[in-house]
């Protein structure tokens, strides 16, 4: 059975603090012995990202560079090196030297939605406490 980490953030907490989430108003946390600022930030139009700012600052080698910091805090999701139909195919590829299951990593500043920096935060942080 996988161990669950010790939470100090409550599920009524976690919905305070997305609803607190606002543009030009960030949320402090504390994870880790790091602060953490939750900001909503605007792309373009009406898309709006949250940002993650550690110890007040956003550095953008922490994307292209591997550290604690980007494994806690910065947003990740797996790519397929080669498209699904590529892959449907794959005993056709099979004499070749390729790995048509080939997977990567792409590393963002934005996470898309509240609930995926919450499941990050969760999945990577021994103990998350919200700084009012």
């Amino acid at each position: 059975m996988k161990q669950r980490k010790a939470m100090g953030i409550t599920n009524l907490d976690w919905k305070k603090i997305e609803l607190q989430l606002a543009p030009h108003r960030g949320v402090k946390l504390e994870a880790d012995g790091y602060n953490i600022l939750l900001s909503l930030v605007q792309l373009r139009g009406t898309e709006f990202r949250i940002m993650i700012y550690v110890n007040g600052e956003h550095m953008g080698r922490w994307i292209s560079e591997d550290s604690e910091i980007r494994r806690k805090f910065i947003y990740h999701k797996k790519k397929y090196k080669y498209p699904r139909k590529i892959r449907s195919k794959e005993e056709k590829y099979k004499g070749l030297s390729i790995d048509v299951n080939e997977t990567y990593y792409v590393y963002s500043s934005f996470f898309p939605s509240f609930s995926s920096v919450k499941r990050h935060l969760k999945q990577s942080c021994e103990k998350i406490e919200w700084v009012n």
